[in-house]
């Protein structure tokens, strides 16, 4: 429950609050924020990216080697919304890293899906369809939380969205409690 930094909306336990991005980019997070607002959004992204993604931050990866996807909305980070159009992007079919321990506790399932739930100043963010996203400055995108679900937990998250109760209040009450104000 979101008295517990939960977002109970998103039907999993495994939910872990980013307090900051790295110093600079949050300063810069913050300083465009201030001028402009922010926004709620998801990404969804590969198992293997979340290591880089969780120290370094989203990067635009478009047109570059790491470019996983195509850019038919433009060259910048993907978000969206809707939880389930961001899993879309997770490609959770090469996702098997997940193996069970020898003693067999522990074990979350070969499927997981991994997605960050982002705060995005609002200026420049493109918005080409209602449910696809595109932010081309990296500097305004910040990780708020990081989520892990089992690929079954698709069908409870039809319909779950940043713009809409109750996911919208339980993130507000969240980034407010650990000082993050969010004014969406």
């Amino acid at each position: 429950n979101a008295e517990y930094g939960q977002l109970a909306a998103l039907s999993t336990p495994h939910q872990f609050l980013m307090l900051s991005a790295a110093p600079e980019h949050e300063a810069k997070f913050q300083a465009a924020r201030a001028r402009h607002g922010s926004i709620m959004a998801f990404h969804g992204s590969p198992m293997e990216n979340w290591h880089a993604i969780l120290r370094t931050g989203l990067r635009n990866a478009s047109g570059s080697k790491l470019q996983i996807h195509g850019a038919a909305h433009g060259s910048g980070i993907y978000l969206s919304p809707n939880c389930s159009t961001s899993w879309g992007y997770t490609r959770t079919s090469v996702s098997n890293s997940a193996r069970p321990a020898e003693n067999g506790l522990g074990y979350l399932g070969k499927d997981l899906v991994c997605m960050a739930l982002c705060e995005v100043v609002n200026h420049e963010l493109k918005n080409n369809n209602s449910n696809i996203w595109v932010m081309p400055h990296e500097h305004y995108v910040v990780t708020r939380f990081f989520i892990v679900w089992d690929y079954n937990a698709l069908g409870a998250l039809s319909g779950v969205s940043t713009q809409t109760e109750p996911l919208k209040s339980q993130i507000q009450y969240c980034l407010q409690y650990y000082g993050l104000d969010s004014n969406n």
